[in-house]
């Protein structure tokens, strides 16, 4: 066998390798968008915004009594099929672990419906534990999702605001 023959035959195997290796790639992506509801196709129908923040405060002598720092967070349009499980606060950038308490309207829970603006409050008022909003702080918030398979998602971050 001549040497040119060899090359020829190495070649084409190679060639069929880089197309394989291209179509696994592209199948990849492409499945979790036609493969029943994919976290990532799902996330992408839920955008949550924080509108607004109120830093936590001290209590006054004889006045107010220490709060909690609020965050008020709106569902844009996108699918009202999707689930929020619940809700992510971050705190420049930092996630607050067991951070949203049920809304402070009575009744309230932690689901945000389509088109549903809600006020949380954060963590802890001054004067009690480390309190968790300050002035200045930049608030950030991140969905999770319960998909089609009952598995939960933590979705990317969508917007920010300073308390």
């Amino acid at each position: 066998m001549n040497r040119k023959s060899q090359s020829e035959i190495i070649t084409t195997i190679l060639l069929i390798l880089i197309v394989l290796a291209a179509v696994v790639i592209v199948w990849m992506v492409i499945s979790k968008f036609i493969g029943g509801g994919g976290s990532d196709a799902e996330c992408a129908k839920v955008k949550l915004r924080v509108v607004g923040a109120t830093a936590a405060t001290a209590a006054v002598p004889g006045g107010a009594a220490a709060a909690p720092g609020t965050v008020t967070i709106n569902r844009m349009a996108g699918s009202p099929d999707v689930f929020v499980a619940t809700m992510y606060v971050l705190v420049n950038r930092a996630a607050v672990d067991n951070n949203l308490v049920v809304p402070n309207a009575a009744g309230g829970t932690l689901k945000i419906g389509e088109l549903e603006t809600k006020t949380y409050n954060v963590g802890n008022a001054v004067g009690g534990a480390t309190p968790v909003i300050v002035a200045n702080d930049i608030i950030e918030v991140a969905a999770v999702i319960t998909n089609s398979a009952g598995q939960n998602s933590t979705c990317q971050i969508f917007g920010q605001t300073r308390a």
